[in-house]
């Protein structure tokens, strides 16, 4: 910005222009030049065309002036390379002809030239030769007095519409948190009252009869159901979490059980969990990211195929030989190796060697944000690890994340005594709780065991009550 703010003042004082000058009436004074002759006597120096051009060639803007019948008669160098061709092939002709991506603009150009209006603003994607690129385009319009015609503007704003979109996915990501936090908890009462009734109505069922069996299905299924609530509960807490030991492979199964249920019955999943005691020292979301990243880019690279493989294993590697299986700047210990497989169409080096590069996917446009692999990255450098890729266009992927083994002395727990609940009866109980067919299934299983039992659906009740 700094550059583009001198280049604008420089070349505004050379032509004797006010500073808040437009850009239409800057090249019109340009205009003025490339018309008459190759020199002029500006603000009492004589300075070259050459050099008004050439200043004017350094703006980091694209600048395209038309005339009134849009043929373009002047562009700047940035506008030249945009075109893909030279100043002489662009003179001259058509806009459209010469700039066939902004036909798609014309709705926006066209009126405004005929009408005068200007300073007005669009931002749109184009492609432009070498792919697509978003642009903020403006129109200032030339007068009839001033032969009429347009200066058309264009600034490649891509990296900041990445960083606004970035932003809008986080701020959708935060809302889509909370409103899966909230279904889970709701959810789970939901399940905590299937199983609670049918707990309740197997006691007076014959234990291994068919309806009996079926009931415990019905548990077995409650249980994977409160297993899942339970992850998407983990997942949308916004409370900062602090690193501790924890044992990596209960992260792996963890993670392998959440996504079992979302892949393609095509995809088949094989863990081989070779090391189940180590530890890691991390905080459990970074790791379940980690996982969670690698295992989703490993189902998208399979989805077209007939039938995949995603295969995860946990093994631990000696200091010793870690030289010679990465090449990151790690700590001289014992590691964790974590490595995630996959069966699918796999990567070319030139794709793998922008793969951690913030905004680089090979996904479709909506179906990622290129910013997946780089936080990953981030992650397990911040975590004093490293992570290695394996492709072959054709042949799969396999993802290697190492990290350093906690090798501390972990402190044991105190002991806690469980709180039994008599089941020979005779205790007065008060439950609350806001779900009324929870109360009415404690109310139930409490009574049952000869308990007596007050219920209520809010603190201030049971205050009240007590």
């Amino acid at each position: 910005m700094g550059n583009s703010s001198s280049c604008g003042k420089n070349l505004r004082g050379m032509l004797g222009l006010s500073e808040s000058a437009s850009d239409a009436e800057i090249l019109l004074a340009v205009k003025t030049l490339v018309e008459h002759d190759n020199s002029a006597k500006v603000s009492g120096s004589k300075i070259s065309l050459e050099h008004m051009l050439g200043v004017f060639d350094a703006l980091p803007s694209a600048f395209i002036i038309t005339d009134s019948e849009l043929q373009v008669w002047y562009c700047n160098k940035l506008a030249s390379e945009l075109c893909g061709l030279k100043f002489a092939d662009i003179q001259d002709s058509s806009l459209y002809t010469v700039t066939p991506f902004l036909k798609a603009c014309d709705d926006f150009i066209s009126p405004l030239v005929k009408s005068g209006r200007t300073d007005t603003l669009l931002r749109k994607s184009l492609d432009i030769p070498g792919g697509s690129r978003v642009f903020d385009i403006t129109v200032s319009p030339l007068s009839s007095e001033e032969g009429g015609g347009a200066v058309i503007r264009l600034d490649d704003v891509t990296q900041i519409e990445a960083k606004e979109e970035r932003l809008r996915n986080a701020e959708k990501m935060e809302a889509m948190g909370t409103l899966a936090g909230g279904i889970a908890h709701d959810f789970n009462n939901i399940i905590s009252a299937i199983s609670g009734f049918t707990e309740m109505a197997m006691t007076g069922i014959a234990p291994g009869s068919s309806p009996y069996v079926s009931m415990q299905n019905v548990l077995a299924a409650c249980g994977r159901a409160k297993e899942l609530t339970g992850q998407i509960l983990s997942f949308s807490r916004k409370s900062k979490q602090q690193s501790h030991p924890l044992k990596m492979s209960l992260a792996v199964k963890e993670v392998l059980r959440l996504i079992s249920a979302i892949i393609p019955a095509k995809i088949k999943i094989r863990q081989e969990l070779y090391d189940s005691e180590s530890m890691v020292m991390a905080e459990p979301s970074d790791i379940h990211k980690v996982i969670m990243n690698l295992c989703t880019n490993a189902v998208h690279a399979m989805r077209e195929c007939n039938q995949g493989m995603l295969s995860v294993s946990l093994s631990k590697i000696s200091a010793s030989v870690i030289s010679l299986e990465c090449s990151g700047a790690i700590s001289s210990t014992d590691m964790l190796k974590l490595s995630v497989t996959d069966t699918g169409h796999g990567m070319s080096r030139d794709t793998i060697d922008k793969i951690f590069t913030p905004f680089f996917t090979t996904k479709k446009e909506g179906e990622g944000t290129g910013l997946g692999l780089s936080i990953l990255k981030e992650t397990v450098t911040r975590l004093k690890g490293d992570i290695t890729v394996q492709s072959e266009p054709g042949r799969g992927t396999c993802f290697n994340v190492y990290l350093p083994v906690y090798s501390s002395p972990v402190a044991s727990l105190p002991e806690t005594s469980a709180v039994h609940v008599s089941h020979s009866g005779g205790l007065r109980i008060l439950f609350v709780d806001d779900e009324e067919i929870l109360l009415h299934l404690s109310r139930l299983m409490l009574q049952s065991m000869a308990h007596s039992t007050i219920t209520a659906s809010s603190s201030t009740e049971a205050l009240e009550i007590f």
